[in-house]
């Protein structure tokens, strides 16, 4: 019995992932051929199931052979949907409008002068729109992506209701997936921001995230309002299911 129990040791148990090897052999091959079209230096992809947090595919992209990952350089072998913070720009605007309309600052009939494409923020900045505007609801502010409409959402809630609002989404904080290197991005104290912070963040610049935050995030929308731990460990050995976690309730289903 003592050398069943030393061979199990030298063994180890059987590891599932919750990769769907599919839905990851697709994402590394569209995401490859986005790199090479758009000439990038480098790219991720997050797949995540909304309701229970599991990870379906991760993939980056410059990638290496794991037989051989000596023969690969550093900056390959790193997984860059946790490592890797980029200002995630209008990928956040779906989370301000959320949060304005949960805090009742927002109203979905509401209609947001878009000052024509050309907003003054302070003596020396301005903010404009690719598509000039007049007056947009909250779901025509999305649809056109206008950084006027969603800077003005975001001061209806306050620079203290706008940071909790995005610290609520997971941005600022890793996301607690077991993998080495994750990083929680950047969002500082909004005691902190200058005016033009204050007036960017809500379209997604003077931050940053990771793929798996911005991930999340977006899942907690889909989810009925809920935060999801990710997860990519399904089971160890012949121990059920781990189960789904709940970090939080965000916003309002």
């Amino acid at each position: 019995s003592e050398q069943l129990l030393d061979d199990r040791a030298a063994q180890g148990e059987d590891l599932t992932l919750t990769i769907d090897r599919t839905i990851q052999r697709v994402a590394e091959r569209e995401l490859e051929l986005a790199v090479r079209t758009y000439e990038a230096r480098a790219g991720s992809v997050v797949v995540m199931d909304p309701e229970t947090g599991e990870l379906l595919a991760v993939a980056s992209y410059p990638s290496f052979d794991p037989n051989r990952p000596g023969s690969f350089p550093a900056s390959h072998r790193r997984n860059r949907a946790v490592t890797d913070r980029f200002e995630p720009g209008s990928t956040v605007k779906p989370f301000t409008v959320a949060a304005a309309l949960a805090s009742c600052t927002l109203r979905p009939e509401e209609r947001i002068d878009c000052e024509n494409g050309r907003m003054q923020v302070g003596e020396d900045d301005v903010i404009r729109d690719t598509t000039p505007h007049e007056l947009l609801t909250p779901a025509q502010c999305l649809a056109y992506s206008s950084n006027i409409c969603l800077s003005k959402v975001g001061h209806s809630l306050g620079r203290r209701g706008l940071y909790r609002a995005f610290r609520r989404f997971g941005f600022g904080d890793s996301t607690g997936l077991l993998l080495p290197g994750e990083t929680g991005g950047s969002l500082r104290h909004f005691r902190e921001w200058f005016e033009m912070d204050a007036a960017t963040i809500p379209f997604g610049q003077a931050m940053s995230t990771t793929n798996v935050q911005i991930a999340a995030a977006m899942a907690t929308i889909a989810n009925g309002g809920h935060l999801m731990r990710p997860r990519l460990i399904r089971r160890v050995g012949d121990e059920d299911p781990t189960p789904r976690e709940v970090r939080r309730r965000v916003v309002p289903e």
